[in-house]
């Protein structure tokens, strides 16, 4: 009975003296929802700030001729073994539309793998790099798609990864703008008692 009385004491004391930051850092770490959902964002916002990283290719490339692949979808496993893959894209015209009709053919494999080379570019604007997150092991010329291709053959995955440099920095701005304002007029609003 000492020994618990003693703990809740040792807790209690150790409350007490904890700073305002510390008394929100405690509680924040047991709300579950809370943290995974700060980890989403700053994985978001890590894809804000070097989003050609994050992308398989160049977001601008069009080659019309590759318009509207379907999604490559990424497998893990080939054989009982890790080893991840995306089915190649095979294409043929159709006799009456003469429209080119894109499927995936899971007998061809395309290996990718996880940092790996591809399109130059400069994370934060000045440190040159050419490693991606995500790409094709076999640079000869083999794109992937990840999530298909637009009209003009643009790749949907890497247009997304930098679109999200334009929402999440509105979403970051409003918020920024909103506190701002809150904190001046309830200053205001406090101070002259009304």
């Amino acid at each position: 009975m000492s020994l618990s009385i003693a703990v809740n004491e040792a807790a209690e004391e150790r409350i007490s003296v904890a700073s305002n930051w510390k008394l929100v850092w405690w509680r924040f770490r047991k709300h579950r929802l809370a943290v995974i959902s700060s980890v989403i964002l700053m994985t978001l916002y890590a894809v804000v700030l070097c989003p050609d990283f994050f992308s398989t290719q160049d977001p601008e490339l069009t080659e019309a001729r590759q318009a509207f692949i379907p999604v490559q979808g990424i497998h893990l496993f080939d054989g009982g073994t890790i080893d991840p893959w995306v089915p190649a894209i095979v294409g043929k015209r159709n006799p009456e539309t003469l429209r080119m009709e894109w499927g995936t053919d899971p007998a061809k494999k395309i290996r990718i793998g996880f940092f790996v080379p591809g399109k130059p570019y400069k994370l934060f604007g000045l440190i040159p790099l050419e490693i991606h997150l995500v790409g094709a092991r076999d640079q000869n010329g083999q794109r992937i798609f990840l999530l298909g291709s637009d009209r003009l053959g643009r790749d949907q995955w890497s247009r997304i990864m930098h679109g999200t440099q334009t929402s999440m920095t509105i979403g970051l701005i409003a918020v920024t703008l909103s506190v701002i304002l809150g904190i001046v007029l309830g200053g205001i609003s406090g101070y002259l008692g009304g």
